[in-house]
């Protein structure tokens, strides 16, 4: 017997406008942010903010997106990416070598996994935050913007709580 192949997920036939309404937030919630931001900081931000932005409204109830998880992975990341990129930095005016950049950029990934699961604050997106600040670097005002970012993202999410569900 042939088994049906379901595209739509079962959930989505049942709560289609909470799937249309959560995924018009995230689109907001990163618009506004890509909007604030300069163009100069978006290569190391976007890809991480994005997958934020999927984690915190897609899958709201998941580990990866409690608060707890997202600050302190985003706080994990950027401390391990700067220090890592200050790292390299040195190696590189040392060696002039610039594969180091890629070594250090993969240990800063590395080092983020071992440290957000350590400390209960696992948060993927954060991970390749680190990595970005690693081959490109940051300014102190970028750092400000992630940190305020993250924060709009997770006030959004506390006000929508009770409201908000996994969409998967």
């Amino acid at each position: 017997m042939k088994k049906k192949i379901k595209i739509l997920d079962e959930q989505f036939k049942k709560n289609k406008a909470q799937y249309f309404i959560q995924c018009l937030m995230a689109t907001t919630a990163v618009m506004i942010i890509l909007l604030t931001i300069d163009t100069m900081f978006k290569e190391v931000m976007i890809a991480s903010f994005g997958a934020t932005s999927f984690s915190v409204f897609a899958m709201p109830h998941n580990r990866t997106s409690r608060t707890r998880s997202v600050m302190g992975g985003y706080a994990i990341g950027i401390t391990l990416g700067i220090l890592l990129r200050l790292l390299a930095g040195y190696v590189f005016a040392q060696s002039g070598l610039h594969w180091i950049f890629d070594v250090t950029g993969a240990a800063a990934v590395g080092f983020s996994l071992l440290v957000m699961t350590m400390t209960n604050c696992e948060h993927p997106p954060a991970a390749g935050l680190a990595l970005g600040l690693v081959l490109q670097g940051y300014h102190t005002e970028s750092l400000l913007i992630i940190s305020a970012s993250v924060m709009i993202i997770l006030v959004i999410k506390h006000l929508l709580r009770h409201w908000l569900i996994n969409l998967y």
